[in-house]
């Protein structure tokens, strides 16, 4: 809703035991509203294991695709925010993705040169999954002026084609530095992995246990070794000499 801010903070800091399939709520300042993201892929950050979470294309839906976004003025184009009434001046001012990520096509090719990357141009945090440490993370955004011919005492803007004219684009970006990484990994990584290493020879251990301790019960059970040390069944065993006693007895 757009009365409420949604998520934990403003993405800086995260809940602990980071899931793949976990959606993360935050409140994105540069678009005054909350906002979420979703797994993308797995990765090394300073070779620390972390999940990718990036703002999804449908999050930037216009209101007639996500009705959910009717309340934050979402009337223009897809992947582009009407930023208009945020001012009682009311100025054409859109935000988008740099380069008009996950915009209609028909809005990358109105500007000449501006091919979108989206390793280059998309929003994402890296997230220790453990801990919830966010280790590195980019906000991109890209501010715009929708330009559109109108009558008016300036000729020339009568000429104009109806676009969305780029005027700068920002990278926030924040990463985990070499010292910091270092400390991380000697004081989470580093344990959480030896005591997972001593856990799973545990489990090892006491599964071979079992496994010969069974298999001992299971030769008590039915075998034993006669004078010349041959293996017999017990019952089999049994059996012959019931039935060489019964022998004797006829005779």
């Amino acid at each position: 809703p757009v009365d409420c801010v949604s998520g934990w903070t403003d993405g800086t800091v995260l809940h602990t035991n980071i899931q793949k399939d976990h959606i993360i709520y935050a409140f994105i300042d540069t678009l005054f509203r909350s906002g979420y993201f979703t797994f993308n892929n797995s990765g090394l950050v300073r070779d620390i294991d972390t999940y990718r979470f990036v703002i999804p294309a449908s999050e930037l839906y216009n209101d007639t695709t996500n009705a959910g976004n009717k309340a934050f003025f979402m009337d223009g184009p897809a992947g582009m925010m009407n930023m208009s009434a945020l001012s009682s001046l009311h100025p054409p001012v859109f935000m988008s993705k740099p380069h008009f990520l996950d915009t209609p096509q028909r809005i990358i090719d109105s500007v000449v040169g501006l091919p979108p990357d989206r390793a280059e141009h998309d929003s994402f945090m890296d997230v220790h999954p453990l801990t919830g440490a966010v280790l590195n993370a980019h906000k991109r955004m890209q501010v715009n002026v929708h330009i559109k011919p109108q009558a008016s005492k300036i000729y020339d803007t009568t000429q104009l084609r109806d676009t969305y004219f780029p005027i700068m684009w920002i990278d926030e970006t924040a990463t985990i530095t070499p010292d910091l990484a270092t400390k991380f990994k000697d004081k989470i990584t580093v344990p959480i992995s030896a005591c997972t290493m001593v856990l799973i020879a545990l489990i090892i251990l006491t599964s071979c246990g079992l496994l010969v301790g069974t298999a001992v019960k299971v030769y008590r059970r039915f075998y034993v070794t006669s004078d010349g040390g041959r293996p017999w069944r017990r019952d089999a065993s049994l059996n012959s000499g019931a039935g060489n006693e019964t022998t004797s007895l006829l005779q």
